[in-house]
């Protein structure tokens, strides 16, 4: 399938190196593939079917990375969200393929080859790299069917997705409107209270302690853990059975060669007989014969070149066109250039601009070093890469073993005259010699090693590691009991309470404000802090919390005169409770020719986003669209 692209993009298929590379080709955030037409499925979009496995797969990897950042179980709440989300977002992909299949949206072999060439996260030193591009797709599991197929998929959307953002405009007194309003500040003083502050003055009786810890009691579990085998390879152990031959090394320098050759560069001078409307090419042509005469008979380069030469980069400089490497200059010119001898002068050469007259000063560079002065690089090189080529060989046959074997590692271990290795009480935070490995964690709790008990498919940790690994034993988490979490439980209800009791005061102390029974001036009679002082703040002032001043400028601005300031209470990031006053507005300053073009990009885009999602909104509210209730159970 696809075998154009192959053959261009992959030419001869190398030994590879397992490597490390994240590759994330999707949409919405899930895959764009895996999408099958079955009764097993997870929802049903105009006729066409998500694969349950496929949702079920991806609700795995997203598990993994909840687990991952969170202390405990994750809440049902929190659970029942990502799952919905998770599902919506694959309906939106399926939606979205399918518009672009019915719009005609389509990508041809060669825009994919070139696209997939051109991505950074496969070059090296930027070029393409044939290893990064099988590393990548062993990291990811996939072949390069899937992966051109799924991107052929992705540049459809992308192309359909352009078409729509790209329909968006602002008028220009809507741009002077943006600009203003971006511009605008505020007059601004705020007051944080600290929920520390009420620590001491709350009382958690044990009717709330109890309430406290039978409300967040998925926050108190033991850890799930599990207990794991291996097997491993390592690049280092493949590197030590790499043994070396004179003929080797010598065919491995024939194939690398180029990198002990300098880049060639000459130092020429021209002149240029223009052909233009005024002079044709008999002319030119005549013109550059008496020039090259007069050069023959003695005369003074530069001084020719100054008086007539129509290239006007190098006339002045006596035509000194400096170093240059080939690719500089067009084909005639260089051939010729590249040709020539130090010292010699060209007869006139054609080109596209007219009739030139090279002469070549200098030639530095273009030398290979021999195979006896770069043996040791050499030799080096190739132990490398035969290093990665018996190390790529082995882990796939580690994959295929432990495929075959399915349920256990120690014949696997065997064959691969090496030992099972174990770690004991491995998380979801993950553990041991493996350490938090994403990738390690993802493939111990997926369904088929932590539910089947199966091997897990080849996981490769960075570039020098790989290793298939199974379960021996799974705990799973249960329930602390109150007694045993008592001085924790009591510490998170003390801290809601404070939060909570800050949260009363400062909604007391705006009521008061608001009604003129308490002056700003002594707020610090009412409250457990002091005002920053009165600020002229931009929405994006430095050094003032992000959430202080989106609650200074969500303040309507016909709420907020000089002898009546307006209030607001606002949450912060860690807890505590902070009040907002907004006393007077300072309109932005517009300008037609000033920052115009940045306000402009940032509409744009944001405009273009909510063409987008409205755009989603009407697919979806026009489709047949069955989900399957029972798709995370």
């Amino acid at each position: 399938m696809l075998q154009t692209i192959r053959d261009k993009v992959s030419g001869w298929v190398a030994k590879l190196l397992l490597g490390a590379l994240v590759v994330v080709f999707v949409f919405w955030g899930v895959s764009l593939q895996d999408v099958t037409s079955t009764a097993n499925s997870a929802a049903e979009v105009n006729g066409d079917s998500i694969s349950l496995t496929t949702v079920q797969n991806a609700w795995q990897e997203r598990q993994t990375e909840l687990q991952q950042s969170l202390p405990g179980e994750i809440p049902e709440v929190l659970r029942k969200q990502q799952q919905d989300l998770l599902l919506n977002q694959m309906i939106r992909s399926q939606l979205i393929q399918q518009r672009a299949g019915k719009l005609g949206f389509r990508i041809s072999d060669d825009d994919i080859a070139k696209a997939i060439r051109s991505l950074e996260s496969l070059q090296v030193d930027g070029e393409f790299s044939r290893d990064r591009y099988a590393s990548a797709l062993l990291q990811q599991g996939m072949n390069e069917e899937q992966f051109e197929a799924q991107y052929r998929t992705e540049m459809e959307v992308r192309q359909l997705q352009n078409g729509v953002v790209g329909t968006v405009f602002i008028t220009p007194s809507e741009l002077l409107r943006a600009q203003a309003l971006l511009n605008e500040q505020r007059e601004v003083d705020y007051v944080v209270v600290p929920a520390s502050a009420y620590v001491n003055s709350v009382k958690v009786s044990d009717t709330d302690l109890t309430a406290w810890y039978e409300a967040n009691k998925s926050g108190y579990m033991t850890p799930e853990t599990v207990d794991l085998q291996y097997v491993e390879l390592r690049l280092a152990d493949s590197a030590a059975e790499v043994t070396v031959d004179d003929a080797s090394l010598r065919a491995h320098y024939e194939q690398i060669k180029d990198r002990f050759t300098s880049e060639e560069r000459r130092h020429g001078y021209h002149i240029l007989i223009a052909i233009d409307n005024d002079v044709n090419d008999t002319d030119a042509k005549k013109q550059a014969e008496e020039v090259l005469a007069k050069l023959k008979a003695g005369g003074d380069f530069a001084a020719l070149a100054k008086q007539y030469s129509k290239d006007t980069g190098s006339a002045s400089k006596g035509g000194d066109l400096g170093w240059a490497a080939r690719g500089q200059f067009v084909k005639a010119f260089e051939d010729m250039l590249f040709s020539m001898k130090p010292g010699e002068l060209s007869a006139p050469v054609k080109s596209e601009f007219g009739y030139h007259l090279i002469r070549l000063d200098e030639v530095e560079g273009g030398a290979s070093k021999s195979f006896e002065d770069v043996r040791a690089e050499v030799e080096s090189d190739y132990k490398s890469d035969r290093a990665r080529a018996l190390f790529y060989d082995k882990t796939q046959k580690l994959a295929d073993a432990a495929f075959a074997k399915l349920t256990e590692l120690d014949s696997v271990a065997t064959e691969f005259g090496t030992a099972v290795k174990t770690i004991a009480g491995f998380t979801r935070q993950g553990g041991g010699d493996l350490g938090s490995d994403s990738l390690a964690i993802e493939a111990a709790f997926s369904e088929a090693v932590l539910e089947k008990g199966e091997n897990s498919p080849l996981v490769t940790l960075g570039e020098e590691r790989a290793l298939v690994l199974r379960i021996s034993d799974h705990k799973p988490p249960t329930q602390k009991p109150l007694d045993a979490v008592r001085g924790e439980v009591l510490a998170s209800a003390t801290e809601q309470a404070a939060k909570a009791a800050a949260e009363q005061q400062v909604q007391s102390v705006i009521q008061q404000l608001q009604a003129g029974v308490l002056q700003w001036s002594v707020l610090g009679k009412a409250l457990p802090a002091v005002p920053v002082g009165k600020k002229l703040l931009g929405r994006n002032a430095e050094g003032v919390e992000p959430a202080l001043l989106q609650g200074a400028f969500a303040v309507p601005r016909a709420s907020i005169t000089n002898d009546k300031p307006a209030y607001r209470s606002v949450a912060l990031g860690n807890g505590d409770r902070a009040i907002v006053m907004v006393s007077g507005v300072q309109p932005g300053v517009t300008a037609a020719d000033a920052g115009l073009t940045s306000v402009r990009s940032q509409q744009l885009s944001a405009l273009g986003s909510n063409e987008f999602s409205a755009y989603l909104l009407e697919l979806e509210r026009t489709a047949e669209i069955e989900r399957n209730p029972a798709v995370f159970e």
